[in-house]
């Protein structure tokens, strides 16, 4: 006998992948043969062609498809294709950690369905202006993830008691396929229900890491704002694309990234690491030496509490990426200029760079690159 896999439901708009048996010339010896019964596949949505299927689970825990089909919208408790039967999962999961709809509703146009997710919002939270705005349009987002090569997460930071969890059970809850989980949970179970469900992970007092860098975006240059740091313009992007043609939807999306990015400046310019690389900066352009001693002393003077020690700012200097050299016949220790590492910690933390520091000649070196060849 050969094995007979379910179709695999890793992406809603990936083909299913069926490994049919052979078929045998073992049908009973009659005026019809009798048709075998085909393979269920429970799945928790589904796209087939034209066709398009939603899990909903009702208030008394019935679970039936809603399916849309050349503008028609009905219900199902199961769908039928050539080679197997779509039906609802089983799973425990579904409906108490992975949340779906309890029926459907239509809405007249996309600017209708924003404003109502909008004033939903602003039922259960006060937020601050245009978030909003961007939460609504993240709502949106989650239910059309596909067309977007990267997608921003959603992070809301505060103190306790300002309604992070709040904000997390609101605007959540009507997410695409929400999934509920804490941040002590392991990555295992979330990437099996990741893997299974393909919904939106919604997790309080997460900790997390340094995502992966800026990845080539396909969305047209049209889109990207000018002078927005890269990570920023991957989470603009999607967001844009759903404004639409919504001039000052999209004109406010934009203000409201460049406040975020100033923000973001503002506060790694006032770090230790940001007052460093100032106080390397300007030593650079006064031509003077870049020991620890003279890196600190600026940094201290840049801020009367910063306490900046000589030891210290060559610790930072380092973790910035600069390489130290040893003086020949001095003993100093110096911090090497490199002007191309420079360059990009200078535009990581809002810090604008004269003209010459990028023209310099390469045939005149820096009084400190020569002292430490």
């Amino acid at each position: 006998m050969k094995k007979l896999y379910p179709p695999q439901t890793s992406h809603r708009h990936h083909e299913y992948i069926l490994h049919m048996p052979k078929i045998q010339n073992d049908q009973p010896t009659g005026d019809k043969p009798v048709p075998k019964p085909l393979p269920e596949a429970p799945v928790p949505g589904f796209v087939c062609g034209t066709t398009i299927g939603e899990l909903v689970i009702h208030k008394d825990g019935t679970r039936h498809f809603i399916i849309k089909r050349n503008g028609a919208i009905s219900t199902t408790s199961q769908h039928r294709t050539p080679h197997f039967v779509h039906v609802p999962p089983n799973d425990s999961l579904a409906g108490n950690i992975v949340h779906f709809a309890r029926d459907f509703a239509r809405y007249c146009n996309l600017q209708d369905l924003f404003q109502q997710i909008k004033a939903y919002i602003n039922k259960y939270l006060e937020l601050p202006q245009s978030y909003d705005d961007i939460s609504a349009l993240y709502v949106l987002l989650s239910w059309v993830y596909e067309f977007a090569p990267s997608l921003p997460y959603l992070r809301v930071i505060g103190d306790r008691g300002s309604g992070k969890t709040r904000f997390l059970q609101v605007v959540g809850s009507i997410c695409f396929r929400p999934i509920f989980a804490s941040g002590a949970i392991t990555p295992a179970p979330i990437f099996r229900i990741l893997d299974i469900f393909r919904g939106t992970l919604v997790l309080d007092e997460a900790d997390f890491k340094d995502s992966s860098s800026w990845t080539d975006s396909e969305f047209p240059n049209d889109l990207l704002e000018p002078g927005l740091q890269p990570r920023l313009q991957e989470i603009l992007v999607p967001l844009k694309v759903l404004a639409g043609c919504d001039q000052y939807l999209s004109d406010a999306l934009s203000s409201f990234i460049k406040r975020q990015q100033e923000s973001l400046f503002s506060r790694r310019r006032e770090s230790a690491e940001g007052r460093v690389l100032l106080a390397i900066i300007q030593l650079h352009e006064e031509g003077a030496i870049l020991t620890g001693a003279e890196i600190s002393l600026r940094v201290n003077e840049l801020d009367d509490d910063a306490d900046m020690t000589a030891t210290r700012a060559g610790l930072i200097a380092k973790r910035l990426g600069f390489v130290k050299k040893r003086i020949p016949k001095d003993g100093r220790h110096i911090v090497v200029w490199n002007e191309e590492l420079v360059t990009r910690l200078a535009s990581q933390h809002g810090i604008p760079l004269s003209g010459h520091l990028s023209q310099e000649n390469p045939s005149h070196p820096s009084q400190v690159s020569h002292l430490a060849l």
